[in-house]
Formats: structure tokens, C-alpha cells, sequence
């Protein structure tokens, strides 16, 4: 996975663009040239709404890649392991009779493991960048309302 931004690279540009958006509220005359992108956004005598919406909308669409970015790799890594961990379940189900206790305890596993499926079914179809609290002062994306419905 080298050459893809972790989750800190993509926080960090966003928090830049953040301070971009301070400081384009709080300055006379400022230009703006955008990390990613050539387009330079001018505000003359305070700052413009449009250009502030401009900025606004960047660091959005930035959000969303990120979003898209990480659970893109989430998926691509779980994904895999998740498969063979059914297989095996499924394998192990074959070999012992319904009688077995082990045999509820797999089909417990088995329904995490599809469980953890539909999670990465929504981690594929995020479509926003919503997010919700988490713990103290921490925010995380809320994979429910970020995701497209099927």
C-alpha cells in the first residue's frame, strides 16, 4: 500500500486547509493556492463568500477522498482474511455433526463473520463524508449515514 496517504497525511492537509479558511476570514487581502490543486482563490477587501464557499467545498471534497481513501484500503485488507475465516468455518461445520457443541459456537462465528461483511459492503459505498462523536472529543465517520444504500 506505499504511495497511498495514510489517515494522518489526509488529516493533516485537511487541518491546513482549515487554517487557510482563518485566515482568509480574517484577512484583508489574501490568495489562496490550494494544496491540491493550480486553482488560486483571490479575496480582495475581507473575504469573499463565494471564495470561502470555494474553500469550504474543497476541504469537503477532501474529507470525502480521504473517506473513500481509507475505507478503500480497510476493505481491500479485511477483506481477504474475513473469506478464508468463513471457509474454514464453513470447512469445520462439515466435519462435525449439529450435535457437536462446537458447532454453534462456529455458527456464532460465522455470524460475526457475515456481520463483518455487510460493515464492508457499506465501507464500499460511501458516497459523503459524515461523521459522529466517538469518545471525548473524538470524531470518527459515521459509516451508516456516509454510505449509499444498496
Amino acid at each position: 500500500m506505499s504511495g497511498q496517504p495514510t489517515y494522518q497525511d489526509l488529516e493533516d492537509r485537511i487541518k491546513r486547509l482549515e487554517v487557510e479558511i482563518l485566515k482568509l476570514r480574517h484577512s484583508e487581502s489574501r490568495t489562496f493556492d490550494g494544496p491540491s490543486s493550480s486553482a488560486t482563490y483571490n479575496v480582495a477587501g475581507g473575504s469573499s463568500p463565494k471564495d470561502l464557499r470555494v474553500m469550504e467545498d474543497h476541504i469537503e471534497k477532501e474529507r470525502l477522498e480521504g473517506a473513500i481513501e481509507m475505507a478503500g484500503a480497510v476493505c481491500l485488507e479485511l477483506n481477504q482474511p474475513l473469506q478464508a475465516l468463513y471457509f474454514q468455518c464453513e470447512r469445520l461445520q462439515k466435519a462435525i455433526s449439529k450435535d457437536n457443541l462446537l458447532y454453534n459456537q462456529i455458527d456464532w462465528i460465522v455470524k460475526k463473520v457475515d456481520r463483518m461483511s455487510e460493515i464492508i459492503k457499506k465501507l464500499r459505498s460511501i458516497a459523503r463524508y459524515q461523521t459522529k462523536d466517538y469518545i471525548e472529543g473524538t470524531r470518527i465517520v459515521d459509516i451508516d449515514r456516509a454510505s449509499r444504500p444498496e
